[in-house]
C-alpha cells in the first residue's frame, strides 16, 4: 500500500485544484437552502432555545439537549436567529469541500492520480446521479440542497475507508471515531466495511496480523477520544433504557419509516438500490482487473450491502428497538458513495485508452451514471461487456463528442431545474423569517403560537386532515421557532424526537390529529383559545390579520365575536 498522501510524486496542487473544482460544480448542481426540512433540529440548539424561560415547559425543545449529535452539541448557544442560517450555509461548503476531498483520496488510493484525471474524475462526480440526491430504500443524504451533520459524516466515513485501504488502521478508527460524533448511526454501519477490508489485507500478506492489531488497539483509543463528547450525551439522556409506551414500529410507520423498515420503501426505490449495488460491484470489479487495490473496494461496497440487508431483513423477523434505531437500511448510502466512487473511476480509466474506450465505453459510462438514475443500466451495461470483442462497426462509432453536448445540456437542464426549486424553498422560508422577526418584537416571551401543519401521510388508516390546504402553508416553517423565540404547539417534522426522548411521541401525536381536525379559520382560532395560545399563523383572507407574509397571515387568537377588522402589516 504505497500510495498515499505523503508519497514524494503526490501532485498536492493538482489535488487542491481539483477540490476547488468539484466542490464548486458540486455546489452548482445541488445549490445550498439553509434553514429547512432537518434544520428545524439544528437551529434551536445554534440559538440555545432550551435555555430561554419560554421554552422550559416546551418538551419538544428540551428534547434537543439529548439530540443524538455531538456536532451540533458542541455549537449550543453558538449562533442565535438568523446567525444560525449563516453558519450553516458555512458548515455546507466545508461540508461538500470535505466529502470531495474524500473522494479524491480514496480514488488516489485505487490509481486515479494524475492532474486531468482527477478534474474528470470530480465533474464525472459532482453530477453523478448515484452521488446527489437521496439513496432509494433507505433516503440517506448525499449530495443535497440543505447542511446536515450526515452529509458532514459522509466525508469522514470515506477518510476511515481510505486510511484503512492503505492499512492505516489508527487513522481508519479514529475517522470512525469523528463519525461517531456526528453521526453515531453511520459510525456503527462501518463495522462491517472495516471487518471486510482488514480481511482482504490480510489474506493478501499487505499488512502483518500484530502490526494491525497493535494500529486497532491504538485506533480504538482515538475512536473513543473522539467518539466521547456524543457517548456522554447519550449517558446523560434521562430516557436512556426506560420502556416505551407506545409500538414503536407503529411509530416509524406514521413518522417516516424509510430509515427503518423495508415495507416502508416501494418496490421501484429497492430496485433502484439493488441496481445500484450491483453497478458498483461489476465497476468495481473492472477497476481491479486495471489496479488489485480496487479489491478494497469491493470488500467496502459487501460490508454496507450487508448492512442494508440487515436493516431489510433483521426487522421482519426480530423488530427489536434497539436495532431498528440504528437505521441499517439507511446504510445502503454507502452503496451509493462507495458505487458513484467506483463508476466515475471506471470512466476515467475507460478514458486513458485513446481508442474504443475514449470514442464509445467512457462516453456510455457517463451517460449511464452522470445523468439520472433511470438511465443507470446504461452504465451497467456498458462496465459488464466493455472489455469484449465487438464489431467493429460499433467500436468505430465516435459518442464521445455527442456525449459531451448531451451531458453539457442535461447538467445545465439540471442545474436550472434544482435552482427553481431552492428559489422556491428559499422564498417560503423568507416568508417565515419574516413572521418569526415579527412575533419576536410584537409578542410577549410566553406568548405561543399555533401554526399550520402538514399531514402525517402514514398513519393507519389515512387520516385526512379537515382542511388539506394547510399543508402548502407548511413549507419554510422550519426556522420559526428559532427566528421568533417563541413556543409553538405542535408540528409534525419535530415527532423525530420521540427517537432519543419516547415520552414525546403520545403527547405529539394526540396534538398533532387534533389540529389536523380542525376544518377552518374559526375552529382554528376557538382552539388557540381553548388552550391559551396567543396567536394562529393561518392562510391570509380572514379579517383582522396582524401581520402577513408570503400568504400566511398572523392573527390574535380571539373567538370570532370579539374580532376587530384590521389590515395586516405586511411584509417587505
Amino acid at each position: 500500500m504505497t500510495q498515499a498522501v505523503d508519497r514524494a510524486d503526490f501532485d498536492r496542487r493538482g489535488f487542491l485544484i481539483a477540490v476547488v473544482v468539484g466542490t464548486l460544480l458540486s455546489l452548482a448542481m445541488t445549490g445550498q437552502v439553509a434553514g429547512f426540512r432537518n434544520n428545524i433540529f439544528h437551529l434551536p440548539i445554534l440559538a440555545g432555545l432550551p435555555d430561554l424561560p419560554q421554552f422550559a415547559a416546551d418538551p419538544y425543545v428540551q428534547s434537543l439537549r439529548y439530540y443524538s449529535s455531538g456536532f451540533w452539541q458542541s455549537l449550543h448557544g453558538l449562533a442565535p436567529g438568523h446567525s444560525g442560517l449563516i453558519l450553516i450555509d458555512i458548515m455546507a461548503l466545508v461540508s461538500r469541500t470535505a466529502c470531495i476531498a474524500a473522494f479524491l483520496l480514496c480514488a488516489d488510493a485505487i490509481g486515479i492520480s494524475r492532474r486531468g484525471e482527477r478534474l474528470f474524475f470530480v465533474t464525472l462526480l459532482a453530477f453523478s446521479s448515484l452521488a446527489n440526491g437521496y439513496s432509494s430504500a433507505g433516503s440517506h443524504g448525499l449530495f443535497i440542497n440543505s447542511f446536515t451533520h450526515s452529509e458532514l459524516a459522509n466525508a469522514s466515513m470515506l477518510l476511515s475507508l481510505w486510511c484503512a485501504w492503505r492499512g492505516r488502521f489508527f487513522g481508519a478508527f479514529a475517522w470512525n471515531g469523528v463519525t461517531f460524533f456526528l453521526n453515531a448511526f453511520m459510525a456503527v454501519w462501518m463495522a462491517l466495511p472495516l471487518l471486510a477490508v482488514t480481511l482482504v489485507l490480510v489474506r493478501r500478506g499487505d499488512v502483518a496480523p500484530k502490526a494491525l492489531a497493535l494500529r486497532m488497539v491504538t485506533g480504538f483509543g482515538a475512536f473513543v477520544l473522539c467518539a466521547s463528547p456524543a457517548l456522554l450525551g447519550f449517558m446523560g439522556n434521562p430516557e436512556l433504557g426506560r420502556p416505551m409506551d407506545h409500538d414503536f414500529l407503529a411509530y416509524l410507520r406514521e413518522y417516516f419509516p424509510e430509515h427503518w423498515l423495508i415495507d416502508g420503501s416501494t418496490p421501484r426505490s429497492i430496485a433502484v438500490l439493488l441496481l445500484t449495488a450491483t453497478t458498483g460491484i461489476v465497476a468495481s470489479w473492472r477497476l481491479s482487473q486495471v489496479d488489485r487495490r480496487a479489491a478494497l473496494l469491493i470488500a467496502s461496497l459487501a460490508g454496507f450491502i450487508v448492512d442494508w440487508l440487515a436493516g431489510a431483513l433483521v426487522p421482519l423477523v426480530a423488530p427489536i428497538p434497539m436495532f431498528i434505531n440504528l437505521q441499517f437500511l439507511r446504510g445502503g448510502g454507502g452503496i451509493f458513495l462507495l458505487s458513484a466512487l467506483a463508476l466515475a473511476a471506471l470512466t476515467v480509466v475507460a478514458a486513458r485508452d485513446q481508442g474504443e474506450g475514449r470514442r464509445f465505453w467512457a462516453p456510455l459510462l457517463a451517460i449511464g451514471g452522470c445523468t439520472v438514475r433511470h438511465v443507470l443500466p446504461i452504465a451497467l451495461l456498458a462496465a459488464v461487456v466493455m472489455r469484449r470483442r465487438l464489431p467493429s462497426v460499433v467500436t468505430r462509432i465516435r459518442l464521445d463528442v455527442a456525449a459531451a453536448i448531451a451531458l453539457l445540456l442535461v447538467w445545465s437542464a439540471l442545474i436550472v431545474r434544482q435552482a427553481r426549486e431552492n428559489a422556491v424553498e428559499r422564498a417560503d422560508i423568507a416568508a417565515w423569517t419574516a413572521i418569526g422577526d415579527w412575533a419576536r418584537t410584537h409578542s410577549a416571551p410566553d406568548d405561543r403560537f399555533l401554526i399550520p401543519i402538514a399531514n402525517i401521510v402514514f398513519v393507519d388508516p389515512p387520516y385526512t386532515p379537515a382542511e388539506p390546504g394547510q399543508g402548502a402553508m407548511v413549507e419554510g416553517y422550519e426556522v420559526f421557532s428559532t427566528m421568533s423565540e417563541r413556543s409553538t404547539f405542535v408540528d409534525v417534522r419535530s415527532g423525530a424526537a420521540a427517537l432519543w426522548t419516547p415520552s414525546y411521541y403520545l403527547p405529539w401525536r394526540r396534538r398533532v390529529l387534533a389540529v389536523m381536525a380542525l376544518a377552518n379559520h374559526d375552529e382554528r382560532l376557538a382552539f388557540a383559545v381553548t388552550h391559551r395560545l396567543a396567536y394562529v399563523v393561518d392562510r391570509c383572507g380572514s379579517p383582522n390579520a396582524l401581520f402577513e407574509a408570503g400568504g400566511r397571515c398572523v392573527y390574535r387568537a380571539v373567538l370570532p365575536q370579539r374580532r376587530q377588522f384590521a389590515k395586516p402589516y405586511r411584509s417587505t
